[in-house]
C-alpha cells in the first residue's frame, strides 16, 4: 500500500512542478484567460491530491499495521520510491518528520545532501543547507556510485552542477576539505574525464567563487602533493583545464611548486604522472615512468608559454633527475620540437642533463623515434 501511495505521490509532485512551470511561463508567452484559469484550477486540484496522499500516508503510519521498511519485489522500501519520484512530503513522513509543521523537512523529504544532489533537487539541497547540514563529509552510499568517497562539493562539481556547488560554498562548504582519496573538490573537478563545460564564463565565475570562499590553491590538492595549478596542467588539452591554468597563473599561482615527486606544473603539463620508482630487474619487462602520462600536442605549447612567462624554471629536476626536456621528449612526437624550442626561447636549458637512469632528453627522443626533436636537441648538446 505504501509503495503504491509513494509512487502516486511522486507522479502528482511531478505534475505540480510541470504545472507551476507553465504558470511561470504566463509572463513570457501569451495564453488565453481560459487557459490560464484552467491551469490554475489544475494546480489547486493537484495540490489537494497531494494533501490527500500525505494524509493517507500519515494515517497508515499512525495505524502501525504496515511496516514502512518493507521491501517490494524490486528490493525497494517506500522511502526509496518516494525519494526517486520526488514525493518529498511523504519522504519526510517516512523519515519521522512532520512536513505540515516543518517547512524545511517538507522540502528536503528525508534526503541527505548526497541524495539531494543525486536527484538534482535544488529545493531539497537548499533546504538542507538552510537547516545547517554538515558539508565536510564524504558519501558512503553504495547506491550513489558516482558520488562514493567524494565530498558534497566534489559531487556537485563532478556532475557540472555549478548552481549546487556555489550554493554549497556560500553555505559553508570548505573548498580545501579533502575526501576519502585525499582530493579537494577542485581536484575531483579536474580529474573527472566526463566532466566538461563549454561555458567559459560559468567556469571562471565558479573559480572566483572558490577564491572568495577561502580556497587555498597552493595547498596540496591530492595525495601526490600537487597544487591546484599542477592538477589543472594535467587536465590541459581540455577547455576546462586550460581556463583553470590561465585563471590560476593570472592570480599568482606558484609556477614552480613541486609535488612529492619533484614534478613542477610544467612537467605535469607534459605528461607528468605518479610513479613508484620501480624498475624491473629484467630488461624488457613492462614498466612505468614518471612521464608519458598524456599525449601532448602543439596546442599545449600555448599553456607552456603562459607558465614560462610567469617564471617556470626550465632546469628544475624531479626526484629522479628528469628535467622539463625529459618530459617533453617523452610526451609525444607531435608538438615536442615546438615545446623544446619554446623552452630555449626563455633561457638555456641543460640539454645534456642526465637522469638517474643515465638518460638525456635526447635519448628519450631517440627511443620514441622522434627524429625532428633529436635533430633539434643535437644542435644544443
Amino acid at each position: 500500500m505504501l509503495h503504491v501511495l509513494c509512487l502516486s505521490a511522486g507522479l502528482i509532485a511531478d505534475d505540480i512542478r510541470r504545472t507551476e512551470r507553465r504558470i511561470a511561463d504566463f509572463s513570457e508567452r501569451w495564453y488565453s484567460e481560459k487557459s490560464k484559469q484552467e491551469t490554475v484550477d489544475e494546480l489547486e486540484n493537484l495540490r489537494e491530491a497531494d494533501r490527500q496522499c500525505c494524509h493517507t500516508a500519515r494515517l497508515i503510519l499512525e495505524n502501525g499495521q504496515i511496516d514502512p521498511e518493507e521491501k517490494n519485489d524490486s528490493g525497494k522500501m517506500p522511502f526509496d520510491i518516494a525519494s526517486e519520484n520526488g514525493a518529498r512530503k511523504i519522504g519526510a513522513l517516512l523519515s519521522g518528520q512532520d512536513p505540515e509543521t516543518d517547512e524545511l523537512a517538507a522540502l528536503a523529504g528525508g534526503l541527505d545532501i548526497f541524495q539531494a544532489l543525486w536527484y538534482k533537487d535544488e529545493a531539497a539541497w537548499d533546504a538542507l543547507l538552510r537547516s545547517g547540514v554538515e558539508t565536510q563529509t564524504v558519501c558512503e552510499d553504495k547506491n550513489l556510485s558516482d558520488f562514493q568517497g567524494k565530498s558534497p562539493l566534489g559531487c556537485a562539481l563532478s556532475w557540472n552542477n555549478y548552481p549546487a556547488a556555489e550554493m554549497l560554498l556560500r553555505g559553508g562548504a570548505d573548498p580545501n576539505f579533502k575526501d576519502s582519496e585525499e582530493r579537494t573538490a577542485f581536484a575531483v573537478w579536474m580529474n573527472e574525464k566526463k566532466c566538461c563545460t563549454e561555458n567559459k564564463e560559468e567556469c571562471l565565475h565558479f573559480l572566483q567563487c572558490l577564491t572568495e570562499c577561502g580556497w587555498n590553491p597552493e595547498s596540496p590538492a591530492d595525495k601526490e602533493g600537487n597544487t591546484a595549478l599542477s592538477v589543472a596542467c594535467r587536465r590541459a588539452g581540455s577547455e576546462l583545464g586550460n581556463w583553470a591554468v590561465r585563471y590560476l597563473v593570472k592570480n599568482g599561482a606558484d609556477v614552480n611548486a613541486a609535488n612529492m615527486q619533484g614534478q613542477t606544473p610544467a612537467m605535469n603539463l607534459y605528461g607528468g604522472c605518479f610513479w613508484n620508482g620501480n624498475i624491473p630487474r629484467i630488461a624488457g619487462f613492462p614498466r612505468s615512468y614518471p612521464y608519458g602520462g598524456r599525449s601532448c600536442t602543439g596546442e599545449d605549447a600555448e599553456i607552456l608559454e603562459i607558465l614560462l612567462e610567469a617564471g617556470a624554471d626550465i632546469n628544475a629536476k624531479d626526484k629522479w633527475g628528469n628535467t622539463l626536456l625529459h618530459y617533453i621528449a617523452a610526451s609525444s612526437i607531435r608538438g615536442a620540437k615546438e615545446a623544446a624550442a619554446l623552452v630555449t626561447d626563455f633561457g638555456t636549458p641543460d640539454v645534456n642533463a642526465v637522469n638517474n637512469e643515465g638518460k638525456m632528453a635526447l635519448d628519450i627522443a631517440a627511443e620514441k623515434n622522434n627524429e625532428t626533436l633529436v635533430k633539434f636537441l643535437l644542435k644544443y648538446s
